[in-house]
């Protein structure tokens, strides 16, 4: 550095001087938990966070450990019915990795996705995930899930470049592909939709998120035999996020009657998630008053994908449309004015 001249921090140079020793197990046991996490299934779930609760016992004073640990947390709260101390517990998490090293990127990471996801703290988030990336610049989910606050923002061809940096850096990891091709989705580029989400399927045949996505952008393109034919797949392998499916697509197609019977089917017992869709499908077939006060049950709720689905533009083009017919209604003026992000036609 001194011979090419390159101006060190002394934030960087303290980096370069220590070095943090690496307990083997620690670090091969996290791995193991971070690559079942990923798989994003209840299964993988639950077996990474046992092995992320196993290296927290094997070295209570590893902030990798507990960074880990937070990041399973912030799945769990991602889910489709999470339990309501699940980002609690991975502020806790984060909140330790911290104090055992301020510089630990995969702590910073964590703490982004709790301010972005839970407390909806936007200038926070990005702040974290800005030091995040500058601490670790090569992490795949930092990179996505920081893709999502910009695509928030208005931001489109940030978002668009986090995501397909995440997708080089983890190639073969679906979620990131089929999260790639969501956002393609999100923006109209139905097309390129299309070939992420069969790339992800490439990876995963089975992959329950790529085939709610790839039918999605099936029946945003006009394509509707092959949406439904996907969603059947899907309510085969994950009933729940099949109806979804099922429920948008008839929705459209205006088939009412069945739209409104994946409508009983998800009312009976409703998820987390399910109160937005709920929503969603009611506004595509015109039912107003119930499509708010769905809304207004998931945004008490808080249910992490609220703001996303505020924003107009919408967490995908099924709910989009659906939040289009609402903009004028003051009940949900009311919803998403305290968000405080920008609204787009």
């Amino acid at each position: 550095a001194d011979q090419i001249r390159i101006e060190v921090t002394p934030e960087e140079e303290s980096r370069l001087e220590s070095s943090r020793t690496v307990n083997a197990e620690v670090y091969e046991t996290y791995l193991r938990g971070m690559f079942h996490l990923n798989q994003y299934t209840p299964t993988g779930i639950e077996r990474g966070l046992a092995y992320l609760h196993q290296a927290v016992d094997l070295d209570p004073d590893d902030p990798l450990a507990y960074a880990g640990l937070a990041q399973g947390f912030t799945m769990i709260g991602h889910g489709m019915n999470p339990p309501p101390d699940a980002f609690v517990r991975a502020r806790e998490a984060a909140t330790r990795a911290l104090e055992l090293d301020p510089l630990f990127p995969e702590a910073h990471a964590a703490m982004a996705e709790i301010q972005l996801y839970y407390d909806w703290d936007w200038e926070g988030a990005r702040r974290s995930f800005q030091r995040a990336l500058q601490l670790s610049p090569n992490m795949a989910m930092t990179h996505a899930h920081f893709a999502w606050y910009e695509q928030l923002m208005g931001n489109i061809d940030e978002a668009l470049n986090h995501m397909a940096r995440a997708q080089q850096i983890a190639p073969v990891t679906p979620i990131v592909t089929t999260w790639l091709g969501w956002m393609y989705w999100s923006d109209g580029q139905l097309d390129e939709a299309i070939a992420q989400e069969l790339r992800a399927l490439e990876l995963n045949p089975n992959f329950p998120w790529a085939l709610y996505v790839l039918g999605g952008a099936h029946a945003s393109a006009g394509a509707y035999d092959e949406a439904l034919a996907t969603h059947r797949r899907l309510f085969e392998i994950a009933p729940p996020l099949g109806r979804w499916g099922l429920g948008f697509t008839y929705a459209q197609m205006g088939r009412v009657s069945e739209a409104r019977q994946e409508i009983e089917a998800l009312a009976e017992n409703p998820g987390h998630k399910d109160l937005l869709v709920l929503g969603s499908i009611h506004a595509i077939l015109g039912d107003t008053d119930e499509a708010l006060t769905w809304l207004e049950t998931a945004h008490e709720a808080h249910v992490d994908w609220f703001p996303w689905m505020a924003t107009q533009r919408g967490y995908d083009n099924f709910m989009a449309s659906a939040m289009v017919s609402l903009r004028d209604e003051p009940r949900y003026q009311r919803l998403v004015a305290p968000l405080g992000i920008p609204q787009r036609d």
